[in-house]
């Protein structure tokens, strides 16, 4: 599954621009023009429309009684920013999203495990610590589907990651994975 986005840079310089403004070619054809009964006005570089948001990854499918390893490439994020390194998941958490609202996956049917004891008690409200990490940019979660576990089922893997550089300063990611039971 790969995850993140590369951050853009921001160049400082002004190359080809009025006053401190560059604007795409065409984005502002007339500034007196109309639109819906109101001007569209350049806007000056600090003003920005509202972002829309990201969607989870996904979906990531299990089949019942399955037990899956889910692998997350961040490849893209740590490349956008030079120097930095996987060093930790901060937070992990299971949603199941068939409930309203939704609330912490029963693990009974679905769990984030490490997969090294059979033993361990899941929590799929902190699954932080049975996610590993391989630096410089991948992470595993292994996920296990309880054999009863209802196909088209719907969970969300909340997953937050932290990257270092070599002065120890950290940067965070937050993203999210769609996992749907099915029958393949």
């Amino acid at each position: 599954m790969f995850m993140g986005r590369r951050l853009s840079t921001v160049n400082m310089g002004n190359p080809g621009g009025v006053a401190g403004r560059t604007y795409p070619s065409g984005m502002f054809p007339d500034p007196w023009s109309w639109v819906h009964g109101q001007a569209m006005w350049p806007r000056s570089p600090a003003l920005c429309a509202p972002q829309a948001q990201c969607c989870c990854k996904g979906p990531w499918q299990i089949g019942p009684g399955e037990r899956q390893p889910l692998f997350m490439d961040l490849t893209n994020w740590i490349n956008g920013v030079p120097g930095y390194n996987l060093n930790a998941v901060e937070s992990a958490s299971l949603w199941d999203m068939n409930k309203a609202p939704p609330a912490v996956a029963d693990p009974d049917v679905i769990k984030v495990i490490s997969g090294l004891d059979d033993s361990e008690t899941p929590d799929n409200e902190h699954a932080e610590d049975f996610i590993s990490i391989s630096p410089p940019c991948a992470a595993q979660a292994v996920i296990e589907a309880a054999p009863d576990a209802r196909i088209g089922s719907q969970y969300k893997l909340d997953i937050c990651f932290i990257a270092r550089d070599c002065d120890g300063r950290k940067i965070r990611l937050c993203d999210c994975i769609v996992i749907t039971i099915a029958e393949c």
